[in-house]
């Protein structure tokens, strides 16, 4: 998997980092990347007061800062151990998902990784609000990592869209299944291409007010499967022709399912048991404040995988460098 030249590493605070770190070691070295550990430190307000203990805001939450960044300092020196030399660290202060966003725009960031919030007492789903955020708003592909993840994966998922009008998914599409087919023959998995579609407006030709009888309406939706089926035939194929002579995975599957894909994406992630999944957000280009459409944070909120999240081509975060 060779397309990261400047990975950013987000380090927590709650013990969640080893999968993370170690996958974005393994990255920065088969790519050859810069790799820089970050800390994000919430901020400390100048009007608390400490009643009789004789310390200020900013005495306090520079040794808050100190040991962030001797936490990092240990990562970072994992990482050179295991090859990544070009290992910087940086401890912020800020709300986290702003000041890594910033980071990102400020320094030209390829691909930022962050181990999942993780289920527990405090959060119901893999993902908190600040990796939600993560996921809608930063520029550049986010690699949300399941905190308990295999070391290798055996079944890597690229979930896919269908416009053959629109440029935007196309190209969107070709990013997803690209580094999908990077990633499965990485690891010498299984690469599972899925695609839900259902005909459009089916529910209205099948009523009485259309004047279509049941017959054509079949015929149709016979026709729309079949056009699904050479679209993602020649999907696959893109990935294949990019990849050249490099490795392929061990396996390629298509998964053609009728039906709504915030339902069948998630049950089919569970189902084979998907170590990652490769999907887009949508966005519109130029314009801020379009982060993520609401099928993909649908499918988020429900799947129990690390997610490699890719925005589409254009996309214009509403978060700014300053």
């Amino acid at each position: 998997m060779r397309r990261f030249k400047n990975v950013l590493f987000v380090a927590d605070s709650n013990g969640n980092g080893v999968a993370g770190i170690e996958r974005a070691a393994a990255l920065a070295v088969e790519n050859d990347a810069n790799l820089s550990i970050v800390r994000v430190v919430e901020s400390i307000p100048q009007e608390l007061q400490f009643g009789v203990v004789a310390v200020t805001p900013s005495e306090l939450l520079e040794t808050v800062v100190d040991e962030a960044a001797a936490a990092v300092e240990t990562l970072a020196d994992h990482a050179r151990s295991v090859g990544a030399h070009r290992t910087e660290t940086e401890v912020l202060t800020g709300r986290e998902f702003l000041e890594v966003i910033r980071r990102v725009i400020r320094d030209g960031h390829d691909l930022v990784i962050k181990s999942a919030a993780g289920r527990s007492a405090v959060f119901d789903r893999l993902f908190s609000s600040s990796d939600m955020h993560l996921l809608r708003k930063c520029p550049c592909p986010v690699w949300m990592v399941k905190p308990v993840a295999r070391t290798r994966f055996r079944h890597v998922l690229a979930a896919v869209d269908y416009d053959p009008s629109a440029e935007l998914v196309d190209s969107l599409n070709r990013s997803i299944v690209e580094l999908a087919y990077a990633l499965a023959a990485g690891n010498d998995a299984t690469l599972h291409l899925a695609h839900a579609w259902r005909l459009p407006h089916e529910g209205f030709f099948r009523s009485p007010r259309s004047g279509l009888d049941p017959a054509t309406v079949d015929r149709l939706v016979d026709e729309e499967h079949r056009e699904r089926q050479v679209w993602l035939r020649e999907v696959l194929g893109w990935a294949a022709v990019s990849a050249g002579n490099a490795p392929a995975p061990s396996a390629s599957i298509k998964h053609l399912s009728r039906g709504d894909p915030r339902v069948e994406i998630p049950a089919l992630v569970e189902d084979i048991g998907i170590d990652i999944v490769v999907m887009g957000t949508v966005g519109r280009v130029g314009i801020p404040g379009f982060f993520i459409g609401n099928t993909a944070e649908d499918i988020l909120e429900q799947v129990e995988c690390s997610v490699l999240a890719v925005k589409p081509d254009g996309f214009v975060s509403p978060v700014s460098a300053a």
